[in-house]
């Protein structure tokens, strides 16, 4: 699962539950966070143009929110790449197929 880094927060996320493929491509009201990959519960409520955007403002419970901490994480993320982020976030196999926490998003 590929995980990234809230760039606003600091937050271990998952790629596809946070905003952040399609981050170069959305303007929000809050321009601040324009072009910034920003977990779930960062991404923010509301278009430039005032539309909602979906997100709620709450992080989506998939998994236990971890926080990066460079003093402590650098060098091991280096090392380790996306396997130590997911140990880091607690995920495992299992959480990548359980379908039962959909009612969460």
């Amino acid at each position: 699962m590929p995980l990234f880094i809230c760039e606003k927060c600091g937050a271990i996320e998952n790629t596809a539950l946070g905003h952040y493929w399609c981050r170069e491509y959305f303007k929000f009201k809050d321009a601040s966070l324009n072009n910034k990959a920003l977990c779930s519960e960062c991404a923010p409520l509301e278009f430039d143009d005032g539309q909602k955007t979906g997100n709620n403002g709450k992080w989506h419970g998939r998994f236990k929110k971890e926080f990066f901490d460079k003093s402590k994480d650098d060098a091991e993320l280096f090392m380790n790449g996306k396997a130590y982020l997911m140990l880091k976030a607690g995920i495992s196999g299992e959480d990548l197929v359980d379908d039962t926490k959909d009612d969460l998003l």
